[in-house]
């Protein structure tokens, strides 16, 4: 299948990078300069294909799993069309928000039914057993949620106005190998509205961050590791190395050094505290570092 052609391709992965630090936003989605990572650990993906087949018998079954019986989930059930379901899966094929050029894509764990209404659900795995599983699944999925409700809502589904998370966290190692998970279901009320204007706003930065608000960048313990670094002398026998701007962080320092005067003027045009922060994690350091 062609790959989806959008101006800004957004996800809410990438939104809640925007959320968390513009500096990486605006670096990973104007050029292709993503925070780095270690190897991405395979046991989480196998989770979740595992998962997902738990579902798919149940499925085909017209029932729903032991984990979603009763309380919240009376009078629900699982999604019919298995075939929909694994395009909605598929984030290369499934559901999209276009906005003009624009576009938010995203991919389902699961979906539910109830009176006509559609329910996101989007399993995770931990390491233990969550204390509060209401509040960290609202800290760090609420936009999740959010963003497939209205992704949900824009391809025909409309949003029942809640989604579930299902932690799993392994509990306990039995005969021949055998891993008990123990599984934590929590309810998360969703707001449509709240996920389009985060991707507006997304959108807007991206369109021209000069323009956007000053607000504080939030902590990004990734440009507090360039921060602390860029400002060590490291002891050592080592020539002083040459700096060498690589052309990608060459091109984004003079962009965002760049303002746009209304009239000319010989002073030097001046950055607003948003540019003056993007700027300053862009600048590689006159000292070696």
């Amino acid at each position: 299948m062609p790959a989806r052609s959008a101006r800004f391709l957004l996800s809410p992965s990438s939104l809640s990078v925007f959320q968390k630090c513009r500096r990486c936003f605006w670096l990973e989605k104007i050029h292709r300069l993503k925070r780095p990572r270690g190897p991405f650990p395979s046991l989480p993906s196998g989770m979740d294909e595992t998962i997902k087949h738990h579902f798919d018998r149940y499925r085909s079954g017209n029932t729903l799993p032991p984990e979603l019986v009763g309380g919240d989930f009376k009078d629900t059930r699982l999604f019919p069309d298995q075939e929909k379901l694994n395009r909605f899966r598929d984030w290369k094929r499934g559901m999209e928000y276009r906005v003009g050029e624009d576009l938010l894509i995203g991919a389902l764990d699961e979906l539910l039914v109830k009176d006509g209404k559609y329910i996101p659900l989007d399993y995770k795995t931990k390491g233990s057993k969550l204390w509060d599983p209401k509040k960290y699944g609202e800290k760090y999925y609420q936009l999740q949620l959010d963003s497939y409700a209205l992704l949900l809502e824009e391809n025909g589904c409309p949003s029942i106005g809640y989604g579930f998370l299902i932690f799993y966290s392994p509990q306990q190692v039995q005969d021949r190998g055998v891993f008990r998970f123990m599984y934590q279901c929590v309810k998360i009320k969703t707001d449509i509205e709240r996920a389009r204007e985060t991707f507006r706003r997304g959108v807007a930065f991206l369109q021209d961050p000069q323009d956007a608000p000053t607000e504080e960048l939030g902590e990004c313990e990734y440009c507090e590791w360039v921060t602390r670094v860029r400002d060590l002398e490291i002891p050592g026998t080592c020539p002083e190395p040459e700096v060498v701007m690589p052309a990608e962080i060459q091109s984004a320092t003079e962009f965002l050094s760049t303002s746009k005067p209304k009239t000319k003027s010989r002073n030097k045009p001046k950055t607003n505290p948003l540019q003056q922060d993007l700027l300053a994690g862009l600048s590689h350091p006159s000292k070696s570092a």
